[in-house]
């Protein structure tokens, strides 16, 4: 019977595995959208919880490095200024930061923020771990996310899970992280951000 299960699930993930869509941005697109910022360096973890009963929606990785770089696994959103690499964006500036949150934040969802000051060198690391993930299919978001955070001692408590709520416990647990959360109404008139020191 566990065999039988075990060798559905497989088969599942593999079909879901197949719904992957590699998106390659050209060179050109990436080097021109490349930004670089004058903020210390760190790499944050971004949840999207959901407000009626708190868990976590969505999850995704937000470095500051060499550049500053998004990888936002199986998720929708776009925007046409920001090249993408299997669901790696380039051209993360404040203003296109605060887009990609006020996207995810409405009436039915807020964003956490975990922020972890690092070396520029590690910060390097996770975006070529990023860059090396592949492109994600469909609720693969979380479990891609702690599979690219465990490679990294620092977070080798962080679960192999597809829940984000459950990465975003473990990653608040590692010393020096900061949380900051935000939240929007859907009419765009109403944003809140609440910043909390560890």
């Amino acid at each position: 019977m566990w065999g039988n299960f075990r060798f559905g699930l497989l088969g599942a993930m593999a079909v879901l595995s197949a719904c992957a869509q590699n998106v390659y941005a050209p060179q050109a697109e990436v080097d021109a959208a490349r930004y670089v910022s004058n903020e210390a360096p760190y790499v944050s973890l971004m949840t999207m919880v959901d407000n009626e009963d708190g868990k976590g929606a969505h999850s995704a990785i937000l470095v500051n490095g060499s550049q500053v770089a998004l990888y936002d696994p199986a998720g929708t959103f776009k925007h046409p200024t920001l090249p993408e690499r299997n669901d790696v964006f380039y051209g993360i500036t404040p203003t296109m930061k605060t887009v990609y949150e006020l996207y995810h934040a409405r009436d039915s969802h807020h964003v956490i923020e975990q922020k972890l000051p690092v070396s520029r060198a590690f910060a390097n690391q996770v975006i070529a771990r990023m860059e090396a993930q592949g492109p994600s299919p469909k609720l693969f978001c979380a479990i891609n996310v702690s599979d690219i955070l465990r490679d990294f001692e620092i977070w080798k408590d962080v679960p192999s899970t597809y829940y984000p709520g459950e990465i975003m416990a473990a990653f608040g647990e590692v010393p020096g992280v900061t949380v900051r959360k935000v939240e929007e109404n859907d009419t765009g008139q109403n944003v809140r951000m609440v910043l909390v020191n560890r």
